[in-house]
């Protein structure tokens, strides 16, 4: 055989040549496309993907006590905006998915302000696809798992959106990007609100379908991107895409469809689509809107046409620090309701739409039609007026700040620049004939011409324009740093207008491929730095550990609850760790709204957020309310000034020390329950903090009589330690020893007369309070918290409900006097006790009691918030009516002898919307089983 190559072929080329030819060969803009969201995923998630840290704000931990003294990490915390992420969204997660591995899927979590609705709500995402981590993979690892499936799935849904559109590959990736990067989905990250939004590129995909094709099958589609958002707990949010989603189906289907009768088609099939989603989701939507009617005040969150961000917070879609940041602060309003980043790159690519020709036929519409969206959301979101009051006469725009459109901007910014970068990389380059395009042209075209030339500068001087109004309003300190930005940020910019005169003045191919490279480079690095500063990510140890406090809580609290002061113990995060609080992050009835503003006017830092202000930390002691709702601790940060009768110490001069150091008080005498030292020049710090160490010594022997441990990053000023030192005899001699561990620093202790630590002593008040737990956090024990289940021999009828409030608060009755809305039609006996058993039922929806009723007929209160609906009860098996008690509570009648009373919670509506849908996966079952047996009994020649 012969091996000659044959005349008509070439041999093929070897060494450097060969190597040329196969690099030429690459698709290089697929490549650098593809790596660059490859590179903003890992980066931008990092090290938590592969258990290294966690992709959650926990850090954040360590700088609230009781943990802040466990941890002693003095590392800058990365993001301190992310609070719900880890005071509530996390610990119910958490909760929820336990109680299914267990067996006993939790419906109700009594953890927080007397209890909220739980496992029969969407409001955590926990039901969302994307959730699926939280449900396969230890709690610390999820939410990277979570964050990268949002990612997954908005590049499945920008894919297949922008493939049906036609629109080139490149794009698809640079689309997904700055999405993905885009500033709700940057700030919102964690919260439920970015598992609805990636919905969004694949809701569209199907509306694309269903509006173009408009088969019945393409509502299925469209369903399921429904159902999918509507389990991720934010109906708002898909409600602003949906109204989106509504008018994109009508001009998809006027450009591309012909008649009334097919576009008419289109709107049906996709609202079938939609309608087939919320059947889907109905499990869980009639719960949630039986919950808004009857627990939500809605009022409260009505809007006015001023209810918009400021124009300046537009300029964050640029410079994404312009109006604060994660680690700046804020100087603009809270940043996760103000970041509004979409990159400068993305505004070049938005300019191209218009420089550029008009793409494929099936793309009609389309560039219009997300210019309008684009154009109307940035109306709405930053300036308000006219338009945004229409606006608000519609539901989800009614009750929600408009800030969060956002998410729509982002969206329409992103279709626009893949657009646009199409449009970019096509082989036309209208700059090249534009003298002969010109001066062919007639006063139509010319006027056209000259619009298309006049968008890109027009958005350069308007964004220009709006960079320098918002550096107005940076403070002083921190422009400099923020101007930088603005230079960093201008390079990327000009870098991809570079690339557009390139593709736009000349057709050789190496431009569209450097334009193809350069682009997703040159946009991918910001994203990256925006992203990296604004996610959290957190040691492994910070990921809701164990604390002192927490251990004499499991073993004292029982039954009873406790009050966070301040932000100890991270208000909400008692869902986590399983241990009842009076406040926390929850939906709140109106009615303990009521006793926790009784307790204190300063209570509810929101709507659902409460917990006890520090400065009135004697007063709760006495208050009757915390009493009646079995409020048996007040846990404390162990620094605040404690209550009690104060005698001042004389300070004369002071101690100079240089690091380290131990000081000893003057001798006192008596009880005690705290001291208070000063330090009155410099601070005593170091960079690993320092540790406290305050020890009661008695004054004969020099044994210890109580010690108080305690790390901070550093002291300064008046600090107050407790003690527990409240049953020290009244002739006991002691003298306080103040020992400074770890510091390096230069600073003075404020010194008595006669020894080298002058003290305020604080001793014991007749105030209701005794410390019992100090270090990490002070706990202060309530001595006459009345349990949370308890018996009532007599009772009072307030109909009024204020006036009831009054009367609860008002301390002149013991929890034995219940206070109810009306007459009960069962009598209650002066005199009759009852001993009550709490029976471990081991589900948090049933509450389960023996009790022995004598001495005549009662009733049986449990101070939780059953003011909603829900909850039944039984005794000895049979129903019985649950009397509404103590404004919050419920009790149950009981006659003499013994009894087995139930209380169950069921979410309401869940049984109704879980028949609908499974009527609605029946129906879909028989619809899919019909059309296979129909296609199977096709005869062969018959077609599709």
């Amino acid at each position: 055989m012969s091996t000659a190559t044959p005349p008509h072929r070439r041999r093929p080329s070897s060494g450097a040549p060969a190597i040329l030819t196969r690099l030429a060969s690459v698709p290089w803009g697929l490549v650098v496309a593809w790596g660059a969201l490859v590179l903003f995923t890992v980066l931008s998630i990092g090290l938590p993907l592969v258990g290294i840290g966690t992709f959650l704000g926990t850090q954040f931990l360590a700088a609230v006590p009781p943990w802040q003294s466990e941890l002693a990490d003095m590392s800058p915390i990365t993001n301190r905006l992310i609070g719900d992420t880890i005071d509530t969204i996390a610990p119910q997660t958490l909760l929820f998915v336990d109680s299914v591995r267990a067996g006993s899927p939790a419906g109700w979590n009594p953890y927080v302000a007397g209890g909220a609705e739980l496992g029969g709500l969407p409001n955590f995402g926990v039901y969302s696809p994307l959730s699926l981590p939280w449900w396969v993979l230890p709690g610390a690892l999820a939410p990277a798992f979570v964050k990268l499936l949002e990612i997954a799935l908005i590049t499945l849904g920008m894919s297949l959106f922008l493939r049906r559109l036609g629109i080139r590959q490149e794009t698809w990736p640079v689309a997904s990007i700055l999405f993905a990067a885009s500033g709700f989905m940057i700030a919102w990250t964690n919260w439920p609100q970015n598992r609805v939004a990636a919905f969004i590129p694949l809701l569209f995909w199907a509306l694309e379908r269903a509006a173009v094709e408009a088969r019945l099958r393409d509502i299925l589609p469209v369903g399921v991107a429904v159902a999918g958002m509507m389990l991720g707990g934010f109906p708002a949010i898909a409600g602003y895409a949906l109204y989106l989603g509504g008018a994109y189906v009508i001009v998809r289907a006027l450009s591309m469809r012909s008649g009334v009768r097919a576009v008419i088609r289109s709107g049906l099939v996709s609202a079938g689509g939609v309608l087939l989603g919320l059947l889907l989701s109905a499990w869980q939507l009639v719960p949630f809107a039986v919950n808004a009617l009857n627990v939500i005040d809605l009022s409260i969150r009505r809007q006015s046409p001023e209810s918009h961000l400021p124009i300046e917070d537009l300029a964050s879609a640029l410079v994404p620090d312009i109006n604060g940041g994660p680690t700046i602060g804020s100087w603009g309003g809270h940043p996760v309701e103000h970041l509004s980043y979409a990159s400068a790159v993305a505004l070049v690519l938005l300019a191209t739409v218009a420089l550029f020709r008009r793409g494929a036929a099936r793309q009609r519409g389309v560039a219009i039609f997300f210019a309008v969206a684009l154009g109307v959301s940035v109306v709405l979101v930053y300036v308000g007026g006219p338009l945004l009051g229409m606006a608000q006469e519609l539901p989800i725009f009614s009750n929600n700040p408009v800030g969060r459109l956002r998410v729509i901007v982002g969206f329409s910014a992103a279709i626009l620049a893949a657009i646009g970068f199409d449009r970019m990389l096509s082989s036309d380059a209208p700059g090249a004939d534009l003298r002969q395009t010109w001066a062919s042209a007639g006063l139509r075209g010319r006027l056209a011409l000259t619009l298309r030339l006049a968008v890109p500068t027009l958005l350069a001087l308007g964004a220009i324009g709006i960079v320098l109004y918002a550096l107005r309003r940076v403070p002083g300190e921190r422009l400099g740093e923020v101007r930088h930005q603005v230079a960093a940020i201008a390079i990327t910019a000009l870098l991809a207008v570079a690339m557009v005169v390139l593709t736009y003045f000349w057709r050789r191919a190496t431009f569209r491929v450097i334009a193809a490279v350069v682009i997703p480079i040159v946009l991918v690095v910001p994203a990256t730095l925006v992203a990296s500063a604004w996610w959290p990510k957190s040691e492994t140890s910070t990921f809701y550990p164990s604390s002192p406090t927490h251990e004499f809580l499991d073993d004292n609290l029982g039954e009873g609850r406790y009050a966070s002061v301040g932000q100890v113990t991270l208000p909400g995060s008692s869902s986590l760790y399983r241990q009842r609080a009076v406040g926390g992050h929850a939906f709140m009835t109106p009615q303990w709204k009521d006793l926790m503003l009784a307790v204190d006017d300063r209570a509810l830092q929101s709507p659902t957020y409460s917990s006890l202000p520090s400065d009135r930390l004697g007063e709760y002691g006495r208050s009757a309310v915390l009493d009646r709702l079995a409020v048996r601790y007040l846990v404390v940060d162990p620094g605040v000034a404690l209550p009690g009768d104060v005698d001042a110490g004389t300070r004369v001069g002071g101690v100079r020390t240089a690091g380290e150091g131990s000081f000893e008080s003057g001798v006192q005498r008596g009880p005690v329950r705290g001291v208070a030292y000063t330090i009155d020049e410099g601070v005593a710090s170091s960079a690993d903090g320092i540790r406290l160490v305050v020890e009661i010594v008695d004054a004969a022997s020099g044994s210890v009589l109580t010690e108080t441990s305690t790390w901070i990053p550093a002291t300064s000023g008046t600090r107050s330690i407790a003690v527990m030192g409240e049953d020290l005899a009244d002739d006991a001699e002691w003298f306080a020893r103040l020992t400074i561990e770890g510091a390096d620093s230069e600073y003075r202790v404020a010194s008595s007369a006669d020894a080298d630590l002058a003290v305020d002593v604080i001793r014991p008040a007749d105030d209701g309070l005794r410390i019992v737990h100090t270090g990490d956090a002070t706990i202060l024990e309530r001595q006459d918290a009345a349990e949370r289940v308890h018996w009532a021999d007599d009772a009072v009828v307030e109909e009024d409900s204020d006036a009831r409030v009054e009367l609860l608060a008002s301390g002149s009755l013991g929890a034995a006097t219940a206070v109810l809305d009306e007459a009960p039609s069962a009598s209650v006996d002066s005199g009759s006790n009852a001993a009550i058993e709490v029976v471990d039922s081991g589900s948090t929806d049933r509450q389960q009691f023996r009790v022995v009723v004598e001495d005549g007929d009662g009733l049986l209160v449990v101070e939780d918030s059953f003011r909603r609906p829900g909850w039944s009860a039984t005794v000895d098996g049979e129903p019985v009516e649950m009397i509404a008690a103590d404004h919050v509570a419920a009790a149950v009648a009981l006659d003499e002898g013994q009894h087995e009373v139930v209380l169950s919670y069921s979410p309401p509506g869940l049984a109704a919307g879980t028949i609908a849908t499974l009527i609605t996966l029946l129906g879909l079952a028989a619809g899919y089983g019909a059309w296979w047996f129909r296609s199977r009994r096709r005869s062969p020649g018959q077609s599709d």
